[in-house]
């Protein structure tokens, strides 16, 4: 992968990284039907016991420490039972005439606390599931950077006013957050209002005692049982590792479900009570996925396979920490990152991996390759500065050491599955940054390959602008005759008498002698820039190479090309914009939209969240086979679907008129 890929060639990430199965159960779906009215049942009488506390407290016949303990304990559920899962629409579910009771109990719920907003609550939480364990989009993610128990403590004391911070300051400019904006200032100055009139009138320390220390202190609690437990270490992305279950004596009940916090993950329209019953159903598939599962009360803050990556051929998604930056030249950086507990992300010679991170405010994913050898025991990647490129001059001029980014992979098939045969070479052509995958070619092959020679052809625009020349002399002088490079400059230092200009037939003809390539038997890798591609491979066919002996690095598309039927898909929202694109019948419709600049709102791109729900108002979809815990099959009949998952079948007019 050529890491002077212009940043606007990737959008999102390659359709292949969401390439881990579906969850196989087939009957969560009949645990999110019709109205939750355990939740109604047992969420009416939590509000009701707070208000018994509000009188028994004030007409004196409790003291106010015990009212303020009663109040502490009921805020869990008053949280976890009621706004949580209201906020998940898990009150209603496909009832459309019940929404209103669940929007009721989810505000009414709210105003026990002094700082959450049910609307801060509802759309701050959504955006948890859909970036879980993301350094940048997880409002959550800030407690998984407690280092020890006094950052723990302290983190968990902010817990509570770190959502209407998220929404209200950090991502104020995102458009899921000014929808929210006026219900949540509208809040605040009720809760507020009713502070300064309860102090003015006197009762002082009633407030203190009955409202603000209770709900501190439950948001402190709150902040370790459904968010710290279940997610530290925070560096796992993967949908079956990316929380986690520990059971002990009552676990169940002291978390009020959350102990079984991967399946809410994996389920988010499963109401609580409902989590033992999916677990059971879905323990074999958890166990043969490696989810991080506990037993004991001992190791409940010990995460598991969370630590590690799953290093089984499959692409996974970590958050990594920078370890290291080099300065290659004024313009190129190496890129080191930390190992997870000693465990290292396996990956195969010439691979990639994207790398993402939140860049003012765009979120940004780029394919960069790997340069360290097959089975290293670290991984590093190249990153060359491209003019008007956000990633690379990111990296280039503002990341740090210390910085956590969203790493997936690995990917690709610029691979070599077969040793060079007895006779033949190993030849590498690189052009400028493609030099990356190459390295790590090189040094795996150096280390294998039963001694056959390694042949690199280097070209580059001018002196000043390779990278890795340390790295490749620090080789030649190594290994000898084994390993020999010839360059090649578009222009030439002054003192240069090697090849200059373009590369070509001739001087590729003239370079390959001079290497003392053995053609017939040779193996041959390309990576660089499209033209330069394509000159050495219609170079390489003059040469009578045979295709079988070539292999070329190509780009990942983010958007497959168009085949079959091309249809008009028309989005329509709610502020009256209306936006018509074609589609073809191979298309995702939420992909080709990002791809056209037509905003629908979206998060996890796998059919999880539900983020990017819509309705269809004419015109039919396509949805893939399996379970898509995202939508219901109420939802389904309402005519909603996910754009990230619909392919249209015809001429199509969506909106974002859910409700």
């Amino acid at each position: 992968m050529s890491l002077a890929e212009p940043d606007s060639l990737m959008q999102s990430a390659p359709l292949e990284a969401h390439s881990l199965p579906k969850p196989a159960s087939a009957s969560w779906q009949t645990y999110s039907n019709g109205v939750a009215w355990p939740t109604v049942i047992i969420g009416i009488a939590v509000m009701a016991g707070m208000l018994g506390v509000y009188a028994l407290a004030f007409a004196g016949i409790i003291p106010l420490w015990l009212g303020c303990i009663l109040n502490i304990l009921l805020l869990h559920p008053n949280y976890t039972v009621i706004i949580h899962e209201a906020g998940h629409g898990n009150i209603a579910h496909e009832v459309e005439e019940m929404r209103w009771l669940e929007n009721t109990i989810g505000w009414i719920a709210s105003f026990f606390y002094l700082f959450l907003p049910y609307s801060v609550a509802k759309v701050v939480h959504d955006h948890h599931h859909a970036y879980t364990n993301d350094p940048d989009r997880d409002p959550d993610y800030f407690m998984e950077t407690s280092h020890n128990l006094l950052g723990l403590i302290m983190n968990s004391l902010r817990f509570g006013v770190m959502w209407p911070y998220f929404a209200l300051v950090k991502r104020r400019h995102h458009p899921d957050m000014k929808k929210i904006r006026f219900s949540a200032y509208l809040y605040f100055v009720i809760t507020l209002g009713f502070c300064v009139a309860m102090f003015s009138a006197g009762f002082g320390a009633e407030l203190a005692m009955l409202y603000i220390i209770p709900t501190f202190t439950a948001a402190f609690l709150l902040a370790l049982i459904l968010d710290y437990v279940p997610h530290a270490p925070g560096r796992q992305g993967d949908r079956y590792r990316d929380t986690r279950i520990y059971h002990f004596l009552g676990s169940f009940w002291y978390t009020l479900g959350h102990s079984l916090h991967l399946i809410h993950h994996m389920f988010p329209r499963v109401p609580w009570y409902h989590y033992p019953k999916v677990y059971r159903e879905l323990l074999p598939e958890l166990q043969r996925e490696g989810a991080p599962i506990t037993h004991g009360l001992h190791n409940v803050f010990y995460p598991g396979t969370a630590y590690v990556p799953r290093n089984d051929g499959r692409p996974t998604t970590l958050t990594m920490r920078v370890a290291n930056l080099r300065k290659e030249t004024p313009n190129a950086t190496v890129v080191t990152f930390a190992n997870m507990e000693d465990e290292k992300l396996e990956y195969r010679a010439g691979q990639y991996v994207t790398v993402s991170k939140l860049i003012g405010e765009n979120y940004v994913t780029r394919c960069y390759s790997v340069c360290t050898a097959e089975g290293s025991d670290k991984l590093s990647i190249g990153v060359k500065r491209v003019d008007g490129g956000m990633m690379s001059n990111f990296v280039n001029s503002e990341l740090k050491v210390g910085d956590r980014v969203t790493v997936n992979g690995p990917y690709g098939a610029f691979v070599r599955d077969t040793p060079v045969p007895k006779g033949g070479d190993l030849v590498l052509i690189a052009g400028g940054s493609g030099i990356t995958p190459i390295l790590s070619h090189i040094k795996t092959a150096l280390a294998s390959d039963n001694g056959a020679p390694i042949r690199l052809i280097y070209a580059n625009t001018a002196r000043g602008d390779e990278m890795f020349l340390k790295d490749l002399a620090i080789l030649e002088q190594h290994h000898g005759e084994r390993f020999k490079v010839a360059k090649i400059y578009n222009t030439p230092p002054k003192d240069w008498d090697g090849e200059s200009g373009f590369l070509d037939q001739a001087k590729l003809e003239r370079m390959l002698k001079e290497l003392g390539v053995r053609r017939t038997k040779s193996q041959f890798y390309i990576c660089g820039p499209t033209p330069m591609k394509d000159i050495v491979v219609d170079a390489l066919a003059a040469l009578k190479i045979k295709p079988a002996n070539v292999t070329v690095e190509e780009f990942v598309m983010s958007v497959p090309e168009p085949e079959g039927e091309v249809f008009d898909v028309t989005v329509r929202t709610s502020d009256g914009t209306e936006s018509t694109m074609q589609v073809a019948e191979n298309q995702n419709i939420l992909q080709m939209a990002m791809q056209n600049n037509i905003r629908i709102p979206h998060a996890c791109q796998e059919g999880v969240c539900g983020t990017c729900m819509v309705k269809v108002e004419s015109g039919d979809v396509r949805l893939p086979e399996g379970e898509l815990p995202g939508l219901l099959d109420g939802e389904k009949a309402r005519g909603l679907t996910l754009a990230c998952q619909c392919l249209p079948t015809s001429d199509l007019v969506i909106s974002d008129k859910t409700t």
